[in-house]
This record gives C-alpha cells, sequence and structure tokens, in this order.
C-alpha cells in the first residue's frame, strides 16, 4: 500500500539511469543479471546467449559467447568508449555542447532517458558516456592517476571506486571523458 501511495518523482522513472545507488548495488545487480541471462530463455541451442537491446531507434539482438559476464568497467574501459581510438575531449569532440549531453546547463534538473542526446553519441556508439548519470567502474580509487591502477575485482570493505562521465548536476568540465571522482 505504501509504494501505491507515493508519488512518481524525477528520481523514480522507469526508462531513466538508476542514480543513487552506491557501488556494490551496481555490483550486485551486473552478478543479478548474468545469472538471470544463464538461466532464462536467454540461452541459445549452441550455448550462447541472445542479448536485446536498443540500439538505432529499434531493438537488436547479440548473440554473445558462452561464459559472456556483466560487470562494472574499468576506468580504462569506461574513457576508451567515451573519448575512442583518437582521444577526444568528449564523446563527440573537443568541444562543450548543450545538445549532445544533459548537464548542469542545460537545464532539465533531473535525469533523461538514454538516448535522449544522440548527437553526444561516443564514437564507438555508446550513449550518454558524458551527462546525465555517474557510472560507477570496478576499478579502485587512486589519488594519482599516474601510479599502476588496481583493476582486480574484489570487493573489499571501504575502498573507494571510480565514478566517470558527470550527471546532470555536473559543470561541463566533469564531462570531460578523462574526468573522474570517487
Amino acid at each position: 500500500r505504501a509504494e501505491q501511495d507515493k508519488e512518481p518523482g524525477v528520481f523514480s522513472l522507469p526508462n531513466h539511469p538508476a542514480i543513487l545507488i552506491c557501488w556494490y548495488e551496481a555490483d550486485a545487480f551486473c552478478q543479478w543479471l548474468t545469472r538471470r541471462m544463464l538461466r532464462s530463455d536467454w540461452p541459445l541451442a549452441d550455448g550462447k546467449v541472445a542479448l536485446k537491446v536498443w540500439s538505432d531507434s529499434r531493438i537488436v539482438s547479440h548473440d554473445l559467447p558462452a561464459g559472456y559476464i556483466v560487470r562494472l568497467p574499468t576506468q580504462a574501459e569506461y574513457e576508451k568508449a567515451a573519448r575512442g581510438i583518437d582521444g577526444q575531449t568528449y564523446p563527440w569532440g573537443e568541444e562543450i555542447d548543450i545538445d549532445r549531453a544533459n548537464y548542469e546547463e542545460t537545464g532539465i534538473g533531473s535525469t533523461c532517458a538514454v538516448g535522449i542526446f544522440p548527437r553526444g553519441m561516443s564514437p564507438l556508439g555508446a550513449m550518454d558516456m558524458s551527462g546525465n548519470a555517474w557510472s560507477w567502474c570496478g576499478t579502485k580509487w587512486k589519488e594519482d592517476h599516474r601510479s599502476p591502477i588496481d583493476e582486480s575485482r574484489d570487493s573489499e570493505q571501504d575502498v573507494l571506486r571510480m565514478v566517470r562521465g558527470g550527471g546532470f548536476t555536473s559543470f561541463h568540465s566533469w564531462l570531460r571523458c578523462a574526468y573522474r571522482r570517487r
């Protein structure tokens, strides 16, 4: 009954990215989705998994190899997906552009459905790599970004993790592909 009485707000929209979750919740969701893919009707006859995603204004099916797992990206993987092989400043190029991402200057004031800013697509085809919602990475935080990064995937307590990409309240400088926070 209490759930029915709740008024929908800007943080409870089902087609928006999840926000205000901790690293452990994000990691647990990845583990749940991996298990769900393996025990559902998704597996194909040859052991591959058919994953359906929204792409180019339609649902596209991708055959994933047997043993495929869903996990949070490392900070290096996130940055590569955001800036592509040319190392762009933003996923779309070198200049900030209010028409390419949901951030503080757009004035939306909440998350939006992924893909609302198609001109902000990264060179590798990823949407919302900058703006909209901060993204957790599996990488442990280090103050000095030049020191070796520990990409281990353990879930030890009291370890700071990296977030990338900026969110709907972020300043434009936080949307740079190289920007990271803890």
